[in-house]
């Protein structure tokens, strides 16, 4: 599916260097046969994380579970 997409987009836009596609167009076959077409093809696997995904996972604290709680004041005796 994914290669008959690229040789229609390529019969339009002759001059068409890159590709992108979602990860459910991840298969062996289709990197093979597009690889060779572009200097960019983007063709993520399904499952994998992305460098900003691990990224925004990672803690920001220095693991200290007391660091991220709120301080809360004392209730006013008004």
């Amino acid at each position: 599916m994914a290669v008959a997409m690229v040789d229609a987009a390529q019969s339009k836009f002759p001059n068409l260097k890159g590709c992108s596609f979602d990860k459910g167009f991840y298969s062996p076959e289709n990197k093979k046969a597009l690889k060779d077409n572009f200097t960019l093809l983007v063709l993520p696997k399904k499952g994998s994380e992305t460098k900003l995904n691990l990224k925004k996972k990672q803690p920001r604290s220095s693991g200290d579970p007391r660091e991220n709680t709120r301080q809360l004041s004392p209730p006013s005796t008004d």
